[in-house]
């Protein structure tokens, strides 16, 4: 059996998609103090991860204005137990990769927002700063 292009091409855009489908992002908090977001992210993660200290955790996160209706610390072990999980330190490499796959940034950028619930205009910002 032949494959034509425009085949071959299909097929690889649907097994992308399911993959993103089941991918997510590591959730970050946006107004973290300039210079000590990695020390602040790292002591909220250690509280999110304590199911004794989670609401500490949220409150603390929903301070530095995570969104009122999610919670960080279920949203942070959702994504450190799906089997695939997207690390922003880790996003030009991905990009790259769906690029590869033949999606456009646009297509890339809708597609990583649907799965995690980011906003696309954000990351379309992000995904046409990576060269």
């Amino acid at each position: 059996m032949k494959l034509t292009k425009e085949t071959l091409k299909r097929i690889i855009k649907e097994e992308l998609e399911a993959t993103l489908g089941e991918m997510k992002i590591k959730p970050s908090i946006p107004d973290l103090p300039a210079g000590m977001e990695d020390d602040f992210l790292g002591k909220i993660d250690t509280l999110a991860r304590n199911r004794d200290f989670r609401h500490d955790a949220d409150s603390l996160a929903h301070s530095f204005e995570y969104p009122e209706d999610r919670s960080y610390s279920a949203d942070l072990e959702d994504y450190e137990t799906s089997p695939y999980t997207l690390d922003m330190t880790d996003f030009d490499a991905e990009v790259f990769k769906l690029r590869r796959s033949g999606l456009s940034d646009m297509e890339i950028a809708k597609t990583i927002a649907a799965k995690t619930g980011l906003d696309w205009d954000e990351l379309m910002y992000d995904i046409m700063m990576v060269k």
